[in-house]
């Protein structure tokens, strides 16, 4: 199925790239629902600079939607806020309370809080603000598509949409999607999801020698993520190598060291730990030649190195990795990275018999999660907690814990 996406991705990216348009138009039923949000999610890993919004929620109601989208934002805002307040990083900005003001016309508060968010870009110079509406049910297309054309209006050559782009879901059958598609500064795409189209796009364009060679090698990036994707590691091992050999012999050590990763995780895919561990090294040497490091793709480097380590029972040095990963992703506005790698780092203390640190960092990884409303990554905390608990014998700590347990819906042994 990823083959079929390759094309979407794609568009997507060229889209999140540019700098003339503020919205697309992804014209598309809800049937296709499950493949573009998977592509989308793809985009997302590559945008090393860009921060995304998704919103799947259903449209019935414009002010019921705007409520949603607006507390489901300021929940998130929170958590990455009080994670940089613990570490002692200065905060931005506090969201402005018109946010909160139920007076308030609902486009108008959804402006300002897309506005806002550019404030937690992890480079407030550079990169955009990536909102997606793609509600998964619209009852009402009239009012859905009015919201959408106000949202989008605009004047220069001062927008207010100024490193803001909307990738914003309307279905094809609906008639408003024209006019839609007519405002100044809206693309509108189709994406052609058939099962010949992407594979005959991007082959075309490795193979066309007339096209710049940036382009070719852009879409073979996209051929070996997709063959990582449908676990043709081998494969994708190769484009990535191809890849590397080009931009490091171009100069261009950023895009290097993202095929260096890619070349990493293939394999280790493939069971190749000491090759993974050194595509992985070199692709954090690199990296940080560049004169603003992107901060994403040293924390997938220092979380890669960790999870090796951790597999050879290096736990000490996996612990640095994982401490390191834990600091990086909040610069990065990645609570779910950082949940993840305070649970590892917890994991390496436990098996150097540091109890008191592992659950420390368990507590922490926990907190965050139920903050986040991750209630799969909470309740594996929960369950390290309360086996730390229960072997060691403390009893009262062990029922609360088992108790949470029930509470967040776990139903595996214990």
């Amino acid at each position: 199925m990823q083959a079929l996406l390759d094309a979407v991705i794609q568009e997507l990216r060229s889209f999140v790239a540019q700098r003339s348009d503020v919205g697309m138009l992804l014209l598309s039923g809800s049937e296709d629902a499950l493949p573009i949000l998977t592509a989308l999610e793809d985009v997302e890993a590559q945008s090393l600079a860009d921060q995304f919004w998704l919103v799947t929620e259903p449209f019935n109601d414009l002010a019921a939607y705007v409520d949603t989208l607006v507390d489901t934002f300021l929940t998130r805002e929170e958590a990455v806020r009080l994670s940089a307040a613990r570490e002692g990083i200065a905060s931005w900005s506090p969201p402005p309370a018109a946010l909160r003001d139920p007076n308030l016309p609902p486009v108008e508060r959804l402006r300002l809080v897309c506005a806002f968010s550019r404030e937690l870009l992890p480079d407030t110079s550079f990169g955009a603000s990536v909102w997606i509406l793609h509600p998964l049910e619209v009852s009402d297309e009239v009012s859905f598509c009015d919201m959408v054309a106000r949202l989008l209006q605009h004047e220069l050559p001062d927008p207010w949409c100024q490193r803001l782009r909307f990738i914003i879901r309307v279905d094809p059958a609906n008639p408003a999607a024209a006019a839609l598609a007519a405002q100044p500064r809206v693309r509108a795409f189709r994406p052609d999801l058939g099962p010949d189209a992407v594979a005959r796009h991007l082959g075309a364009n490795v193979d066309d020698e007339s096209l710049p060679v940036d382009e070719r090698m852009g879409s073979l990036m996209i051929l070996a993520g997709a063959d990582q994707a449908m676990h043709r590691h081998r494969d994708a091992f190769e484009k990535y190598g191809f890849l590397n050999d080009y931009h490091a012999a171009v100069g261009n050590t950023a895009m290097a060291a993202v095929a260096l990763n890619g070349m990493a995780d293939a394999a280790e895919a493939l069971g190749d730990d000491a090759q993974a561990g050194d595509c992985y090294e070199r692709a954090l040497a690199i990296a940080g030649q560049e004169p603003h490091p992107p901060v994403p793709l040293f924390l997938n480097l220092t979380m890669g190195i960790g999870r090796l380590r951790l597999k050879e029972d290096r736990y000490a040095e996996a612990e640095a990795w994982f401490d390191m990963a834990q600091q990086l992703a909040i610069p990065a506005r990645s609570v779910a990275m950082r949940i993840q790698a305070l649970e590892l780092r917890g994991v390496c203390q436990h098996a150097q018999r540091r109890y008191e640190e592992a659950e420390s960092s368990w507590t922490d990884g926990s907190v965050l999660a139920a903050q986040m409303q991750d209630v799969a990554a909470c309740r594996g905390l929960v369950l390290r907690l309360f086996r730390h608990y229960r072997d060691s014998g403390q009893v009262e700590a062990a029922r609360e814990r088992h108790a949470q347990l029930v509470d967040l819906g776990h139903t595996g042994p214990l």
